[in-house]
């Protein structure tokens, strides 16, 4: 990841450029490889770049070949390959073959209706250096953060929080109400952040900034279900297995190494199998084990290395350096952490790092698609059941047909039903056939 961070001045104000050097230095973590500058009258943006495509010559912030639209990113477009194909064939130039140069000139070439053929995780800024405008977004689901501060007529924005408070009038206050939401909600769907005064551009919006001001941020897509589908489930499982495959590959894309977490359990594993043919050179896992052996899971991390022929390096995390590490988990999300799962993640990424390794793939993500865990299931069945049948179980209506999802200990279901209809069944999970020895699990 990178770690990108800018200011709209109106009036053309000269950029203060020791509080941007200073915010960019709060986000060194982020991007340890090298940091660009780009100043333009009252615009200035920078990165701090941690490289993985085209090492020598991707240093943001980069231009189109015209040198009118500049752009700083955090994340990655993973399509990049495929876009800047197209673009060669439209006319444009590339001095690199880096992401954000393709990303560039996808704007020049196609403007703000360019996110349309991104397929990526991203945010980033755009700055058009001929009409004086700045254009801000984020990816499909949110993965990357931006954040957003409006302090005496400017326009600020960056990647953490953390950086816009190094700005010396900044509020640094909590927000107390965006805490209460992050606490009944695990999230903020408000779009507020910890901090006073700094707020998130929510996932799949964009936003413009001009001399009138910053406009309301604009949903550029949003989630779409369809009501019909005749396809067969062997046609719907096939359609599932290429868009796994092809989005794991192009994700091994990078000029170095990339890894594999893996936990033992379904979602890794299958992320695993399918990048097992696209890792140059052999594949490497990472995996986490735990002192408590109620929740150990490295004897199914050796098994699916075995089967995968992989190299697998493991640590080990006990309930001390769980709690020592919690205030740093804390310090880096900028959110109250409602779980202990970070910090064993935190103490692998410093495995990771000191194995000089850059880039990993997750399982994360799959609950959320497909429903998996308990915590996921219990919420939307509390969400949306219809009614409550037996202390053990409820029923609820999907799309014409009726799941049955069993509570685990401790569930809880509102006493009166809602009208709200969604799937929430969950699934009965079989053991991976890549391991050897059966086992049931969950990433």
């Amino acid at each position: 990841m990178c770690g990108i961070v800018g200011v709209y001045r109106r009036g053309e104000a000269a950029v203060p450029r020791d509080v941007l050097l200073s915010m960019t230095g709060e986000l060194r973590h982020r991007g340890p490889d090298g940091t660009g500058l780009y100043l333009d009258g009252g615009l200035g943006m920078a990165a701090s770049r941690l490289a993985i495509v085209d090492l020598a010559s991707g240093d943001q912030p980069l231009s189109d070949d015209e040198g009118r639209f500049w752009v700083v990113q955090n994340g990655e477009i993973y399509n990049f390959v495929e876009l800047q194909a197209e673009l060669e064939e439209l006319g444009h130039r590339f001095t690199t073959s880096c992401d954000t140069e393709v990303l560039a000139n996808a704007y020049a070439e196609w403007g703000p209706a360019c996110l349309d053929r991104l397929n990526g995780d991203f945010a980033f800024a755009v700055w058009d250096a001929l009409t004086r405008e700045l254009f801000l977004a984020r990816d499909r689901f949110g993965v990357r953060p931006l954040f957003i501060m409006e302090l005496e007529g400017d326009v600020w924005f960056a990647s953490e929080a953390k950086a816009l408070l190094r700005h010396p009038h900044s509020r640094r206050e909590l927000d107390r109400a965006a805490l209460a939401e992050f606490f009944v909600t695990w999230a903020n769907p408000s779009g507020r952040s910890s901090f006073e005064g700094i707020r998130e551009l929510p996932p799949a919006c964009s936003v413009r900034v001009d001399r009138h001001g910053i406009e309301p941020a604009r949903r550029w897509w949003d989630l779409e279900f369809s009501s019909e589908d005749d396809r067969s489930e062997d046609e719907l499982l096939g359609e599932l297995r290429e868009l796994l495959d092809d989005s794991v590959r192009i994700r091994m894309r990078a000029d170095v190494p990339v890894a594999i977490y893996i936990s033992g359990g379904l979602d890794s594993s299958i992320v695993a199998s399918l990048g097992r043919p696209y890792a140059k050179g052999g594949l490497t896992l990472f995996g986490v084990g735990f002192d408590d052996g109620r929740y150990d899971e490295t004897e199914y991390q050796h098994a699916a290395a075995s089967a995968l022929d992989a190299e697998l390096i493991q640590s080990r995390v006990g309930p001390r350096a769980i709690a020592e590490l919690l205030p740093t988990v804390v310090e880096f999300a900028e959110r109250p952490t409602l779980r202990t799962a970070p910090a064993p993640l935190l103490h692998l990424a410093s495995t990771v790092h000191e194995n000089e390794t850059k880039v990993v793939l997750t399982g994360e993500g799959a609950d959320e698609l497909f429903g998996a865990t308990t915590s996921f299931a219990r919420t939307r069945c509390a969400a949306s059941a219809h009614e409550i049948q037996s202390p053990g179980s409820a029923r609820c209506s999907t799309l014409g047909s009726t799941s049955t999802w069993t509570r685990t200990s401790g569930a809880s279901f509102p006493s009166s039903p809602v009208s709200t209809v969604v799937a929430c069944s969950q699934p009965k999970i079989r053991s991976t056939a890549t391991a050897s020895g059966s086992r049931t699990g969950r990433d």
